[in-house]
């Protein structure tokens, strides 16, 4: 739940970042100008900064959650999920970063902005799938019509 309360709010700065016109404010990825922290850089750039931050910090958050779920979840299916929702995290992060370096046309600002719609979902269903509730259905009515869905 963490891990998607995070992505989040990763989801509403990127779109900050895109309603404030901040997205081309860095040129460069991941680092902006070679610096993990841009100092002297203006308010645009801070908002970029402020998203990509984030971005590391879900990161982690779905790499860590990654390495929990195949240490203790004993459903393959369940582990597998976990897998894909890491590659997702990482496929959205080279997505973001390859239209800084490229320059790229919006639609791949686009298909980024769309692709952490995915990553979300599979975050909240990572987070159901994880839920006691979900493990024992007979005792949760709720829970029971959710796995039906």
């Amino acid at each position: 739940m963490v891990a998607a309360g995070f992505t989040l709010l990763l989801i509403l700065a990127g779109g900050f970042v895109t309603s404030t016109g901040s997205q081309d404010s860095i040129p460069t990825w991941p680092l902006s100008w070679g610096k993990l922290m841009p100092f002297g850089a203006g308010s645009e750039a801070w908002i970029e900064q402020i998203h990509r931050y984030l971005a590391g910090i879900v990161g982690l958050l779905v790499g860590a959650l990654m390495i929990w779920v195949r240490k203790t979840d004993d459903r393959a299916w369940v582990r597998m999920w976990a897998y894909v929702a890491f590659g997702a995290v990482v496929a959205q992060a080279l997505l973001g970063g390859f239209h800084i370096l490229k320059n790229t046309p919006a639609a791949s600002a686009i298909v980024h902005a769309i692709f952490g719609q995915v990553v979300i979902g599979s975050l909240v269903a990572l987070a159901l799938f994880l839920s006691p509730s979900w493990r024992k259905p007979e005792e949760d009515e709720g829970a029971a019509q959710a796995r039906k869905i």
